[in-house]
């Protein structure tokens, strides 16, 4: 399984690291994303025929969506289509209106991007964590066809994707893990939980869940970051002996940045 990897902010350092206590990672509700097209589609209609209507008899998580199965089932075939439509959308605004139900994990596969240290990484002033892809929290399969709970990579398109309802009931990663064209260069792979998992913590933020010390592997501190106390926090710290450390540097002739391992012993000979 190949590495991942999220840009962080220099204020989300006590977040994941904190002076005391467990560090802890956010699944982000659907709906505070920062792409407002998140989880939309062009919808077709409930259901592609009665057969695919059919699926939908024991899902209850829609108010009402039983009694319109009974009611279209028992249409004459040809006006089937017709109501499938007319109805879609009424389920489609419900459907939407359950989306903070859900929380994603962004990551990337792409470790070296100067913009994403740029946007996410503040102008180069953060850090950049390498996850345990194999980690149980990233391969917890849930929810209705077991989609939610693994790692998917998210495909790019510049047409919004045409889906029936029930592509969003049981295959909803082909929804919620499309985006636009103008996010290619975040080659994100995500994991979508239902918030309502026993992993999240209660509390008035929702999608926290704690770290376990095996699930971060390495930590990259931008070029411009100011990050002599945090290392030594990580190195002086038994619990977090197993996290390589990485200071990030400009390359002199080219627009690339390179990455240097941090001695192991480093705060051992400089006391900030």
């Amino acid at each position: 399984m190949e590495p991942i990897y999220r840009y962080f902010r220099p204020h989300e350092w006590d977040y994941l690291f904190p002076e005391k206590g467990t560090g802890t990672i956010r699944f982000t509700p659907i709906t505070e994303t920062n792409d407002p097209h998140e989880g939309k589609v062009d919808l077709l209609g409930v259901a592609r025929d009665k057969h695919d209507l059919m699926r939908l008899k024991d899902v209850r998580h829609i108010d009402g969506l039983s009694n319109v199965i009974d009611l279209v089932s028992n249409l004459p075939e040809q006006n089937i289509k017709i109501a499938l439509n007319t109805y879609g959308k009424m389920f489609y605004d419900e459907l939407r209106k359950r989306r903070p139900h859900f929380g994603i994990f962004s990551a990337t596969s792409n470790n070296k991007s100067t913009v994403m240290w740029e946007h996410y990484g503040v102008k180069h002033t953060g850090f950049m964590v390498e996850f345990n892809a194999s980690h149980p929290l990233f391969n917890a399969p849930h929810g209705l066809e077991n989609v939610f709970g693994t790692l998917q990579k998210v495909n790019y398109s510049t047409e919004m994707p045409k889906k029936y309802l029930t592509d969003l009931i049981f295959n909803p990663t082909e929804v919620y893990c499309k985006k636009h064209n103008d996010w290619k260069y975040e080659d994100e792979v995500r994991i979508i939980y239902g918030l309502d998992h026993e992993v999240f913590l209660d509390g008035s933020i929702k999608g926290c869940t704690p770290i376990k010390i095996d699930l971060i592997k390495s930590v990259t501190f931008g070029c411009r970051c100011s990050w002599e106390k945090l290392a030594c926090q990580i190195q002086r710290n038994p619990m977090y002996d197993k996290i390589q450390l990485f200071k990030a540097s400009i390359e002199e002739d080219s627009y690339t940045l390179s990455y240097e391992p941090l001695p192991s012993n480093y705060c051992q000979f400089h006391k900030v």
